[in-house]
């Protein structure tokens, strides 16, 4: 399937935005260079609002506003064999929705860009 994802992996939007998954995202269970790895769940509800390079996705008002994505639990690119306390580990094949923090607003997608590590990978 992929490299695992740890924290700091970096995460992309369908709107140009880029975050790095943050420290406590992880399952210290199971560790790469003492850095968690992320299982599924883990990724959902990480806002875009203050992204680097920012999210462009916003509101279909008159005025519109920003209105950055937040991200929805992974549905596709997930580990079948490697998990965590029953939970599959991110692969950097992994990706899923994302909601807009205002709307009406687009809904987007996102997936991983780089998995914050090289070493561990799972099938």
């Amino acid at each position: 399937m992929g490299v695992v994802l740890v924290e700091n992996a970096i995460i992309a939007c369908s709107h140009g935005g880029q975050i790095q998954i943050q420290i406590g995202s992880g399952d210290s269970r199971l560790s790469v260079n003492g850095v968690s790895v992320v299982t599924n769940g883990k990724e959902s509800n990480l806002s875009f609002a203050n992204a680097k390079p920012q999210c462009n996705n916003k509101t279909t008002t008159q005025s519109p506003s920003a209105a950055p994505c937040i991200t929805q639990s992974a549905t596709g690119g997930l580990t079948g064999k490697l998990t965590v306390g029953g939970a599959p580990v991110l692969p950097d094949s992994a990706s899923g929705t994302t909601k807009p923090a205002l709307t009406p607003a687009a809904v987007g997608t996102w997936k991983a860009s780089s998995p914050g590590q090289t070493k561990l990978q799972a099938t």
